[in-house]
């Protein structure tokens, strides 16, 4: 790209008095460019969304620039200062625009040269916290591009996306499209736009599938056109797209998107409103568990998530919806310029971003073209552009690091392709799903049939109610987690619930996350299946049978299998591992008095450390099972009453389910429960009677003699808020309990009220009464 087309995307009217502030910026950042190495090392970083990017191998340098009050000051005169205040304020969540600074006190570093791009990073507000939220991200700007102006960029640059694009396709091979997509071929029947004919094409199964892009937009209450059955037909004649009939109705946003597909040089388009006949229930069943191959096999997607609705369209495709949007530059000298790369998608929410259709759509794509702030950005598996920092040549190197190339959708969680079942994805967009609203609450799982689909590959079994079986005794213990004040302040209920009926759902289980509304849901990093994310996990053991049954038959048992691995792996090496698996021990913690420098490896994921050897591509011969429609199970198991008391526990974080402790009879402490729905009415008045059954056993070494016994029980007490309310817990070396769930009865049905754990000694010493169960 020329750099007098980078010069108009990226300059702003330069700033006539200097600024001290600005001089120390200037003075810092030519300092550490002198200092700059001839070769940066670089090393591999996985982040959330499964992208493998690099980072720094080596801490940068850095320099004290000034605190954050002198900042402030400096923003009223100033407006590289102005622009950088902006910036920061607008990357803290939670911050409205004109908040009341409380980083002024803070000190504000400059690090860097991070790689030999020459970007840079700039630590605020918090300098005492590790969190990554607090590092805003600078990109520093060769100082010719801050010397003109900002006409020309009403329209969107096709040369940049078409070299995004061919860029991934040549250097990145399949790890992000693969290119024998164009010998795959169409299992269902299925439908796209042509845009260079523009009308509807029909594919038929055994069909050879074309390259083509997906749309993913707001469809709103505006009133657009929709493919029916009675117009399906008229919609297939070549050029009935361009007729005033169904042009006039036909939404912005697909129009737009039709013309920026014709633009990168492809023939077709997958839009939902046309492209499933939206009166036909029939095509939707068909059509809906497919998201997973209209997303995924898609040779890229197109993001529209600037519109409130369909009618939006997207801004810079055509003359007639330019783009009226400035780069943010910050100007030091007339040498020295920094562009900002975007903030973080989440600290700039659309009604795109709330929406669980959408969030789907994102997680299973592999390539996206994302419209946002008017501006374009690029995210595939391998590498993030955006048209504001993005500099040709340079941007796209294996030798620049994370902080140039991961744009705004570093956030988002992608479904990872694995060979394994990767549990803490699958939770990971659990908890992205429930954070979503829909306009029609039955729609939970539908929403998330595509993922479910894409995941069943390599989880054993599939799913029930949305519960992956291979997981179950550790999915199922998924709580109410929340960050936000407003959400924690909304009151959960029954999603579908029967008319009449407390707990009671026509379409959902009361023991699934799908079965309740309003209700943003998370599991203990303790129960996490990676090396890295979970402090100390916690081995879980069922003590009952899952059946499952739809009300008027048995569809067998839950196959909860991985709790057999994990015993496997505790007997190694009197039990035989399978094929491709080894135990690898590692070099001896010298601060550990425990023998578990260990971990399992499988020669076909030769990147990736194991707690426990799991199931590695899976004979395709047995097909998993996206069973979303019953929602019972039949259980044999020990039950036993206590009373419920709400209690405060300081060190929980976000859970907003009512927390209390259990008592027995005769006033011992017996454990923790939480409740999901508060008590409302004189029912619930405190104490409760409180009937629960043992579902499984876990058990949490607290490591009476470790040298770093504080830090440990600091992070267990977030997951185990008991251990700070009944100190004689962490004398022992190891905390064991009973998970068990709170049953709500209606009609002979049991319902689960909430989710906890009673201590085993107390549990083994109670009165215990078997009984037979139908879970709903």
């Amino acid at each position: 790209m020329p750099d007098d087309i980078i010069v108009q995307k990226l300059c702003v009217p330069s700033q006539v008095i200097p600024c001290p502030t600005c001089h120390q910026l200037d003075d810092a950042a030519s300092s550490l460019l002198a200092r700059q190495p001839e070769q940066f090392k670089l090393r591999p970083v996985e982040l959330i969304s499964g992208q493998t990017l690099y980072e720094p191998a080596d801490d940068a340098d850095g320099i004290d620039i000034c605190v954050g009050e002198q900042l402030i000051e400096s923003s009223k005169n100033c407006t590289t200062c102005r622009t950088l205040v902006t910036a920061i304020t607008q990357r803290l969540p939670g911050q409205s625009p004109d908040p009341p600074f409380t980083w002024a006190s803070a000190r504000i570093w400059l690090f860097g040269p991070m790689c030999s791009a020459g970007c840079f990073t700039l630590l605020s507000p918090d300098v005492e916290s590790d969190d990554e939220d607090n590092l805003y991200e600078l990109r520093l700007v060769p100082s010719s591009l801050a010397k003109s102006s900002t006409d020309g960029i009403s329209l969107v640059d096709l040369d940049m996306i078409r070299g995004w694009v061919e860029l991934c396709d040549t250097q990145h091979k399949e790890q992000c499209y693969s290119l024998s997509n164009n010998q795959k071929r169409w299992a269902i029947n299925f439908r796209m736009i042509n845009v260079v004919e523009a009308c509807l094409v029909p594919f038929t199964d055994d069909d050879i599938v074309p390259r083509y892009i997906a749309l993913s937009y707001v469809w709103g209450r505006a009133e657009t056109l929709l493919c029916t059955k009675a117009n399906y037909r008229d919609l297939t004649t070549p050029g009935s797209l361009n007729k005033a009939h169904f042009s006039s109705k036909l939404a912005r946003t697909i129009s737009d998107a039709m013309v920026l597909t014709k633009g990168l040089g492809l023939r077709y388009l997958w839009a939902d409103m046309l492209c499933i006949t939206q009166d036909d229930p029939s095509d939707k069943v068909i059509q809906l568990p497919n998201m997973a191959a209209i997303y995924g096999d898609s040779y890229l997607n197109i993001f529209a998530v600037d519109g409130a609705d369909s009618q939006s369209g997207i801004r810079g495709i055509s003359d007639g919806l330019p783009r009226t949007f400035q780069p943010a530059l910050l100007r030091l000298s007339d040498h020295l310029s920094f562009a900002i790369r975007p903030a973080s998608e989440t600290t700039r929410e659309k009604l795109w971003h709330t929406r669980a259709w959408t969030m789907q759509e994102r997680a299973l794509s592999h390539r996206s073209l994302i419209f946002l702030d008017q501006a374009v950005s690029w995210s595939c598996m391998r590498s993030s552009f955006d048209e504001i920092t993005y500099i040709p040549g340079v941007s796209e190197s294996d030798a620049t690091c994370y902080m140039c190339q991961a744009g705004s959708s570093e956030d988002i969680c992608y479904v990872r392709k694995t060979k394994y079942p990767f549990l803490d994805n699958y939770l990971d967009l659990v908890r992205m799903l429930t954070e979503r609203s829909l306009s029609y609450p039955e729609d939970i799982l539908n929403a998330f049939a595509g993922i479910l689909t894409e995941l069943s590959g390599s989880f054993p079994h599939g799913f029930y109610q949305g519960i992956p079986e291979f997981y179950f005794d550790l999915a199922i213990l998924w709580c109410r987690y929340e960050y936000d004040e407003v959400r924690r302040a909304r009151r959960i209920t029954r999603r579908c619930p029967i008319p009449g009926k407390r707990w009671a759902s026509s379409k959902f289980a009361s023991w699934s996350w799908a079965g309740w509304e309003n209700c943003r849901v998370g599991w203990s990093t303790n129960l996490e299946d990676s090396l890295e994310d979970a402090y100390k996990v916690v081995p879980i053991f069922p003590v009952i049978e899952w059946g499952k049954t739809d009300g008027h038959r048995d569809l067998g048992f839950i196959r909860n299998d991985f709790h057999h691995y994990c015993e496997a792996a505790k007997s190694y090496p009197n039990s035989e591992l399978t094929k491709g698996w080894e135990k690898v021990y590692e070099a001896p913690d010298p601060e550990s008095t425990e023998d578990d420098n260990f971990h399992f490896e499988h020669s076909s994921v030769p990147d990736r450390k194991f707690r426990t050897p799991l199931p590695v591509e899976q004979s395709s011969s047995e097909l998993p099972t996206l069973d979303l429609q019953s929602m019972y199970l039949v259980i044999s198991g020990k039950v036993c009453s206590f009373s419920f008391r709400e209690e405060e526990y300081e060190s929980l974080l976000f859970h907003s389910s009512a927390l209390g402790s259990l008592y027995s009879t005769d006033e011992v402490w017996s454990g923790i429960i939480y409740d999901i729905q508060s008590p409302t009415s004189s029912i619930d008045l405190e104490p409760l009677a409180c009937q629960v059954l043992a579902i499984s056993t876990g058990s949490l070494e607290l490591g009476a003699s470790r040298p770093d016994k504080r830090k440990y029980l600091m992070s267990a007490e977030q997951d185990f808020p008991e251990l700070s309310l009944v100190p004689h817990l962490k004398e022992a070396r190891v905390y064991e309990f009973y998970n068990v769930l709170w049953l709500a009865w209606e009609d002979g049905i049991a319902y689960r009220r909430g989710i906890g754990r009673v201590w085993k000694p107390v549990w083994e010493g109670q009165k215990l009464i078997e009984m037979k169960i139908t879970l709903g």
